[in-house]
């Protein structure tokens, strides 16, 4: 029992010193502070691991977040705790009760937070659902899904928002692309605990097999039009009841219930390749009339894909270098979303407007 670490992509473990049970960890990465949370509440260690202190939050702990900011966000049962740094200090921001969990939480590209919540006193609106913060947690404002026990919230690079619900008013996995504000399903026949969405937006879904559904990993590469299932090695009942699911920075995909699974081979070359730099590409102007350039001056073998805000693809260039030019006058006025991508995954990928 407690927390284990592994540099071997799971081979062996290591004891890390924190030997309580742990509900929840958050790493800073930048100064590799590992924050551990429990029934007691919110503990902290240096890299080395050679000890542990515990912050001012004494209390249990369900989930958390390490916010851009800095911030840490505690959910437990009853709302979200808020500790700024020193972290010796915080204040609850959220009250619901405690017939109310905080069961996930994720930032997206703009900053604003949300908080997934199953709520067991009834199916009614504004119980449960998804919470919204536009101020790094310090107020919350209720932002849709009442009802539905909400277990996992995942963001891709474009700002589209997932919820994943495994009851209540309903099961699956639903999207939103206006900050929470209107939701839609994707899939609504599995019960989802996890999402993972991949620096590709390859999404990943880690589903239980309660009431006798389908249990598992899906996998969509469409942005949820379409799903597969990837449970090669999941043979048992108890090996498809997934309780959660991450992707690794070396590429693997690790998912868990009873026992911890890893796939058999990286999904990526490597997470941190989606990550190069995007200097040598320029998308101009911005906004954009009749049309844009997209401009590369040390690139080559280059793809290009953009879509409208409904996920719909208008355009697609592949294998192209250097310069290339997109008429745009026939798009109606809008928001879209380009990602420019090459064989070693994402290299580019933002909003344009077109007026």
């Amino acid at each position: 029992m407690g927390f284990f670490l592994s540099v071997n992509n799971g081979e062996t473990w290591l004891p890390t010193g924190f030997e309580s049970l742990t509900n929840a960890l958050e790493v800073n990465n930048i100064s590799g502070v590992v924050f551990a949370g429990n029934h007691t509440g919110v503990y902290s260690s240096q890299p080395d691991y050679e000890s542990w202190n515990q912050t001012y939050y004494q209390s249990n702990v369900n989930q958390m977040l390490f916010v851009s900011n800095n911030n840490i966000l505690v959910g437990f049962w009853g709302g979200i705790y808020l500790l700024e740094q020193p972290y010796d200090d915080g204040t609850q921001t959220l009250t619901l009760g405690l017939s109310q969990v905080i069961n996930s939480f994720c930032e997206d590209s703009d900053g604003i937070l949300y908080a997934g919540i199953t709520s067991f006193i009834d199916y009614m609106e504004y119980t449960g659902g998804v919470y919204r913060s536009i101020d790094y947690g310090n107020t919350w404002e209720y932002s849709g899904l009442g009802g539905f026990y909400i277990k996992a919230l995942a963001c891709n690079s474009f700002g589209t928002l997932y919820a994943g619900s495994r009851g209540g008013n309903g099961v699956g996995i639903y999207y939103s692309i206006d900050h929470g504000t209107t939701w839609n399903p994707l899939k609504t026949n599995v019960f989802v605990t996890s999402i993972i969405v991949a620096p590709d937006c390859t999404i990943f879904i880690g589903c239980s097999n309660e009431h006798g559904t389908q249990g598992g990993v899906f996998r969509s590469i469409d942005n949820g039009a379409t799903w597969e299932l990837i449970n090669s090695g999941l043979i048992s009942i108890s090996d498809q009841d997934i309780e959660g699911i991450y992707l690794s920075n070396d590429g693997y995909l690790y998912c868990y219930g009873d026992q911890l699974h890893r796939s058999t081979e990286p999904l990526f070359a490597s997470v941190y390749n989606y990550c190069l730099s995007d200097e040598d590409i320029s998308v101009f102007p911005n906004p954009a009339n009749d049309s844009f350039q997209v401009s590369s001056s040390n690139s080559s073998n280059l793809n290009i894909v953009i879509t409208n805000i409904l996920g719909e693809i208008v355009f697609e260039q592949f294998n192209f270098s250097e310069n290339i030019k997109i008429h745009c006058s026939s798009w109606p006025s809008g928001m879209y979303y380009y990602k420019i991508f090459n064989g070693s995954g994402i290299i580019k990928s933002q909003k344009i407007i077109i007026e």
